[in-house]
């Protein structure tokens, strides 16, 4: 996979994430033309719909797709420079190492860092996309708590897994509500990878 092809499948994992709303807003219009009887004690819910639709998701998603760019405009950047030096030594076609002149060994050094900077760098944004979410998960939970007790819930089921019933009792919209009166934006830093620390000597 190319580096392009790397960040952007990054990138469109999260704004798949980012519209989960419209997609569980459709699903949520096919299970009720399908309703029922509304079940007592059974209630629904949708974290991806929390995610995407509460204020903080928002703003997280917007942080999120501009760490995505930046990083794409860094190494779109980086691999030109490093392919343009490869053409101008001559390295068009494969030749083996022991060919190779110091100047030029120094030019593939370099275009393979810059491959192994945007595997980093993907890395590094999907790191930061999981944190993000941990921590709308962990705000939102006491608040699902409270939800689900002031609906007088006995049970609690994803909303994405059910194909037709009364969702009168879903849970989703009263959440994404209080998450938004206690969380407005969550701050989005790039979570750096550590250099690894060198393996203890052999004695």
């Amino acid at each position: 996979m190319s580096m392009s092809h790397t960040l952007m499948y990054r990138r469109t994992a999260i704004l798949l994430v980012l519209a989960f709303s419209t997609t569980a807003a459709h699903a949520a219009d096919g299970v009720a033309s399908m309703e029922g009887p509304a079940v007592a004690g059974v209630c629904y819910l949708s974290r991806e719909a929390v995610f995407a639709n509460a204020a903080a998701g928002k703003d997280a998603g917007v942080q999120l797709q501009k760490l995505v760019t930046d990083a794409q405009a860094e190494i779109e950047r980086d691999k030109g420079r490093a392919e343009s030096e490869l053409l101008r030594l001559g390295l068009r076609g494969n030749i083996t190492a022991d060919k190779l002149t110091p100047e030029q060994t120094k030019a593939v050094q370099e275009a393979q860092a810059v491959q192994q900077r945007a595997a980093q760098r993907s890395r590094e944004i999907e790191a930061t996309r999981s944190g993000v979410l941990e921590q709308i998960s962990t705000a939102a939970q006491p608040l699902i708590a409270e939800a689900y007790k002031q609906h007088g819930c006995g049970v609690l089921i994803d909303r994405g897994t059910v194909l037709a019933g009364n969702m009168s009792h879903d849970l989703t919209a009263d959440v994404v509500k209080a998450l938004d009166a206690r969380v407005k934006s969550i701050p989005v830093t790039l979570r750096r990878e550590t250099a690894a620390a060198p393996a203890p000597a052999n004695r």
